[in-house]
Order: C-alpha cells, then structure tokens, then sequence
C-alpha cells in the first residue's frame, strides 16, 4: 500500500502541481498581506475561494490515471478500477485537510482568532461566532467532496484534465454568480440555504450525492473500451 502511495506522489510531480501552488500562494497572500486591524472574512476564504483550489487538488490527484493520454494506457492495466478510486479520492482528502489546516494556522497567527457564520445547531440557526478549526472544516467539507466528486466525473468521462478542470470551475461559477441559487436547496455555500430547508439536510444530501457521483465515476471507468476509442492526446 505504502509503495503505491508514494508512485501516486511522485505522479502529483508537473505542471498542476506548481499551479497547485502558485494558486494557493495567491490564496494565503490574500490575508497575509491584509491590514491586521480588518481580518479577511473567514466565510468567503472558507468556502467561496476554497472551492477552485479543491478543483485543482482533485485534478493534480487523479490527473496521471484519468487526465492525459497516460489514461488509455492506464485502462490496459489489470486493475480493480473502484480501488484505484478509492485510494486517490482517500488521498485528496489526506490533501484536502492538510491544505485547509494550514491556511487556517496561518490565518490565526495573522488575526488572532477565528470568526465568521456558521450554523448553530442548538438553535437550528446561522450566527456570527467564535470557532474552532475542525468546526470551520466540518462546515464546509460536504460541499469540497461534492465539487471534489463532480470534477472526478468531469476528469473520467472526458478523459483529459480540462473535463474536470471546466466541470469544477464551472460549477463554482454558476453558484457564484446566482448567489447559490443555480443548486437551489443543494447549494455549495451554507449562507444561500433556503430558509424552508434544513441546513443538516442539505450537508448530507452533498455528501450522498458526492458518493454517487463517484459511483457514476467507477461504473464508467470500468468500461474500458470507451477509453481507447480516442487518438487524441489532451
């Protein structure tokens, strides 16, 4: 297990890796470089801004097996096609907390404290409070697997990474510019739930249909003829 872990590693090694940073430099320099008397807004930093980058960890992830011409011979390989799936998804979200716990660490020695709106489960209600991090991450992380899952999808149908790429951005850019109403009652962001909807089913129907998705993903992956009925590279 640990072999394949490390050749998974190694194949992170490219273009999207240093795209990877290169965006996520950007990301901490947005409040690095703030005034420490007006803290950046924890909620867009969390979940507006976090979602292009969950894109991009999910691409440099899965790119070698489903986003370049390695693919179709990747499909040759005597490989259980769910496994394979499984590790890399387990391994975006090893990627994913370690990416999040940093940025977080950062902002707390920049700012002092973490606050912003999260849901109030006693109160059944969004308040403006004082948290931790694993609260701040638990927020979110259904809506990072649900992006995470759909650009999986967008990688393994189209076979070349800009699927996945226009599958993630272009979900994130939907629900930014309809103010979370292109999703509706499923919305990415927790601030555009629907009043009427509860905010503990809307986190787990991002979650189910995260796991569906990646159901979706393995079934098609499985059908490797459709793999090698292509010549072209990206």
């Amino acid at each position: 297990m640990l072999s394949k872990w490390q050749e998974d590693l190694k194949g992170m090694w490219g273009t999207w890796l240093f795209v990877m940073i290169g965006c996520y430099g950007l990301f901490l320099s947005s409040f690095i470089f703030a005034d420490a008397d007006y803290p950046r807004d924890l909620f867009y930093l969390n979940e507006l801004f976090m979602f292009p980058l969950v894109t991009l960890m999910t691409v440099l992830v899965f790119q070698k097996e489903f986003g370049g011409y390695f693919s179709e011979i990747f499909a040759t390989f005597p490989l259980k096609m769910w496994e394979v799936i499984a590790r890399k998804f387990t391994q975006f979200i090893v990627l994913l907390i370690g990416v999040h716990l940093l940025w977080v660490e950062i902002y707390k020695l920049k700012f002092g404290l973490l606050q912003t709106v999260t849901y109030d489960y006693s109160n059944h209600e969004m308040i403006y409070t004082k948290l931790n991090w694993l609260e701040l991450f638990s927020q979110s992380f259904p809506s990072y697997i649900f992006v995470a899952a759909m650009t999986v999808l967008g990688l393994v149908f189209s076979k070349k990474v800009y699927g996945g790429l226009g599958v993630g951005f272009g979900l994130w850019m939907l629900e930014v510019l309809t103010n979370g109403s292109f999703l509706g009652r499923w919305t990415l962001f927790s601030i555009y739930i629907p009043e009427e909807i509860p905010f503990i089913e809307n986190r787990i129907s991002l979650i189910v249909a995260a796991v569906v998705l990646v159901v979706v993903s393995i079934l098609w992956a499985e059908r490797r003829a459709k793999w090698v009925a292509s010549e072209d590279v990206y």
